[in-house]
């Protein structure tokens, strides 16, 4: 074998490593900016790694063995996106864009799958995955724990923190949470193979260490606070433990991965309250936990500039318990505002703080005070609860309005003459983000519409508004669903391409995890969890056009690929050819 040949079968399996140790460190800003296409800072190593493995293959006179199992219905699906973004009839540029990042996905997966050629650098490539995996869940875990030098420098990566109910949701160096648990819920997957490979090779101390970085990995994505997530990570334990149970039965393998289980189980039921869990898994969205009754007066008058002082009850009538210890706390306020029009005279005033802790149905007297503005007027107070530094209770979705109107009398003495204007401002409004049922919706309209190509790849988060009857769309919220993500973007042609593809996935994953080779099978379910994991994520988030997302599922494939394949038997996976 010459050295080039030599060159063109390490290349590969070494790229692919780098390629998945990088994944999640995904630069905002793309570093090239091309007409109507850019490529960020990973994308920038996935075609560093095609050119270099093509000159090599060039200078060797070599072709990669790139009949796979996957080939032809992945081309079927690239070639179907790509026609669906040529049909566009808006925003075709952004749809070519999405169908290129495809490409470069089945570019990731036929290296994968070609140059992962030896169990050698399987193990290798999925010990690589692990690694990138356990320092990106590292820094979700700093994100949650708020470490101020961690946050500044996350800032490259994302655009802000994600909260839901008041509880951060920690998306480390990922843009979104649900991105970031879509990859460590990968990882955590293809960890487990190796675990069980640490432990059948006898390395106590590779074992130990490979099962806390799955327990690392697990906090991650537990403290993404994602649903789908939780319901992966207990899949994936399953899914492992019962190919390992049918394989070998009771052995030192399932006893690693019942010590990770029992931690993981440990880690979930203490890292958040039952309130929060239950919340988040009973619950689509957040519109019915934070509500509040006030019982006040209905009338006051008061000299400008003036305070009074009176009890009011707060009746706790969300879902949230207002804790008064710990972060964030709960604290009663007010706002004054104009009588006749929601604009805001003054935003902030005292803020009370509660006796006890109120669960919901529960309530507290206060003896409030309110200071008037110092101009006579009308005005209404709006009572107010504030979960700190998170949000106020008025400007959730749905809020109704507890309010005293005021009458402000000319302030008492020479201080009232000549009194300035009143600056008046906006009242603060949250965004409202639509639920999963309004998505699911506008993405078959969006398909009833055009129901042969769709709208473009990836362009549905740009029409959904119009289809979902929305005055204002969010052009960064996906469908929620990769399949209804699919069928809306591309129609029915690349939703067929698609399903042949998931059907030949699905065998070549039962292939790996049925390997006839102890190790490969090993391995080979920890692939074979991260597939299903894929694919049940699925059902309730879109991820492909992300590049941590899909640059980890074509690695998947590819491994699956070859340990599906007589891995191992093969020095070479090269045939020569005459230039």
């Amino acid at each position: 074998m010459s050295s080039y040949g030599a060159s063109a079968e390490d290349i590969p399996w070494i790229g692919v490593a780098v390629v998945a140790a990088v994944a999640p460190f995904e630069a905002l800003r793309p570093v090239l900016s091309l007409p109507g296409q850019s490529l960020s800072s990973v994308e920038l190593v996935l075609v560093m790694l095609f050119v270099g493995w093509g000159v090599v293959l060039l200078r060797a006179h070599a072709l990669p063995e790139w009949r796979t199992a996957l080939t032809s219905p992945w081309l079927a699906f690239l070639g179907a996106s790509v026609l669906a973004a040529l049909l566009a009839q808006q925003d075709r540029s952004n749809a070519l864009h999405a169908a290129g990042r495809l490409g470069l996905a089945f570019g990731v997966y036929l290296v994968t799958a070609t140059g992962v050629s030896r169990f050698g650098r399987l193990r290798r490539v999925i010990t690589a995955c692990v690694l990138g995996g356990a320092v990106a869940a590292l820094i979700v875990v700093l994100d949650y724990g708020r470490v101020p030098f961690v946050v500044r420098l996350l800032e490259v990566f994302r655009v802000g923190d994600a909260v839901v109910g008041g509880q951060i949701r920690a998306s480390g160096p990922f843009q979104y949470p649900t991105i970031a648990s879509m990859y460590l819920e990968i990882v955590f997957a293809l960890g487990l193979g190796l675990l069980l490979v640490a432990v059948d090779g006898g390395s106590r101390r590779r074992a130990i260490i490979l099962g806390l970085m799955l327990v690392l990995v697990a906090a991650a994505v537990n403290f993404t606070f994602t649903r789908a997530g939780l319901l992966t990570v207990t899949g994936s334990l399953v899914i492992v433990a019962a190919l390992r149970y049918r394989s070998a039965g009771w052995d030192k393998g399932l006893t690693a991965l019942g010590c990770v289980t029992g931690a993981v189980a440990v880690l979930f039921a203490t890292s958040r309250s039952a309130e929060a869990w239950q919340l988040r898994l009973t619950t689509e969205g957040q519109d019915s936990w934070y509500r509040a009754t006030v019982d006040a007066p209905r009338e006051v008058t008061l000299p400008g500039g003036s305070i009074a002082r009176f009890p009011v009850r707060v009746t706790n009538s969300g879902r949230v318990t207002w804790t008064t210890s710990g972060d964030p706390r709960f604290y009663f306020s007010h706002h004054w505002l104009v009588a006749d029009a929601d604009q805001v005279v003054a935003w902030e005033a005292r803020r009370f703080a509660f006796l006890d802790a109120v669960p919901p149905g529960g309530s507290e007297v206060i003896d409030v005070e309110i200071k008037a503005p110092r101009r006579a007027g009308r005005y209404r107070v709006l009572w107010d609860i504030e979960q700190e530094h998170r949000l106020w209770f008025s400007t959730e979705p749905g809020a109704a309005w507890d309010v005293t109107f005021a009458t402000v009398t000319p302030p008492i003495g020479p201080v009232g003459l000549n009194e300035p204007p009143v600056t008046l401002r906006a009242l603060p409004k949250s965004g409202k983000r639509p639920q999963r049922i309004q998505l699911w919706g506008a993405a078959v309209r969006m398909f009833a519409s055009h129901p042969v190509s769709g709208v473009g790849p990836d362009n549905f988060r740009l029409r959904y508004g119009e289809y979902g009857s929305l005055a204002t769309a969010d052009p960064r919220v996906h469908s929620n669903n990769m399949y209804l993500e699919i069928l809306a973007g591309g129609g029915l042609l690349t939703l067929a391409a698609f399903g042949w593809l998931f059907w030949r996935a699905a065998l070549t994953f039962g292939m790996a995890a049925g390997a006839r080779d102890r190790h490969v099978a090993a391995l080979g379910s920890g692939v074979a969890a991260a597939g299903v994991a894929i694919a049940v994520h699925g059902l309730v988030d879109s991820f492909l056009t992300f590049t941590a997302t899909y640059t980890m599922s074509a690695i998947v494939l590819g491994l699956a690929a070859s340990a599906a394949s007589s891995i191992g038997t093969h020095a070479n996976r090269f045939r020569r050819h005459d230039p």
